[in-house]
C-alpha cells in the first residue's frame, strides 16, 4: 500500500510538473562565494521556498525513500576546512504515519554553507540536488546548477 501511494504521487507530480513553467518555481537557489582571508572561504547555497513547501534536509531521516538535498562540486581545487555542511537553522523534525522514522526538512529559508581553502581564487561550479513537497504531495527531484567565482 506504501508502495502504491509513493507510486501514484510521483506520476501526478509528474504530471503537475510538465504542466507547469518556470516563473512558478516554488523553490529559488541562490549560491555565493565568500573570502575568509588566508585562502580560506565559504561558499553558502541560500534556498528561498514559497509558502507551503519544504525541501528535505541534507539528513533527511525516515525509512530511505525520501530525497536529501545535496550539493556537488565539478572538478574544483579545494580542500574542506568542514567535514559537513552547515545549515542556517534547525531542520523540522517530524514523523509521518506512511514513512518509518523521524523525517527533515526546511521551510521558507535556509543557508546551508561550507568552508574550504584554495590557493587560487576559486571558480566553483556544481549541481544542487533537491526535493520540494508540500502537506500532500513532493514533486520530482530536480538539479539545479551554478557556477560562482
Amino acid at each position: 500500500m506504501k508502495k502504491l501511494s509513493l507510486i501514484l504521487i510521483a506520476i501526478f507530480s509528474f504530471v503537475l510538473t510538465a504542466f507547469s513553467k518556470d516563473d512558478n518555481k516554488v523553490v529559488t537557489w541562490n549560491v555565493t562565494l565568500k573570502a575568509l582571508g588566508n585562502n580560506t572561504y565559504q561558499v553558502n547555497a541560500e534556498a528561498i521556498l514559497k509558502e507551503g513547501f519544504h525541501i528535505w534536509a541534507m539528513d533527511a531521516g525516515g525509512d530511505g525513500s525520501l530525497i536529501n538535498t545535496e550539493i556537488t562540486f565539478d572538478d574544483a581545487a579545494i580542500e574542506w576546512v568542514d567535514k559537513t555542511w552547515e545549515s542556517s537553522r534547525k531542520p523540522i523534525t517530524v514523523t509521518y504515519d506512511f514513512i518509518d522514522g523521524a523525517v527533515h526538512y526546511f521551510e521558507k529559508k535556509v543557508v546551508l554553507s561550507r568552508k574550504f581553502i584554495s590557493k587560487e581564487v576559486p571558480k566553483i561550479k556544481g549541481t544542487i540536488t533537491f526535493q520540494t513537497c508540500n502537506e500532500s504531495m513532493c514533486f520530482p527531484p530536480e538539479d539545479v546548477s551554478f557556477e560562482v567565482k
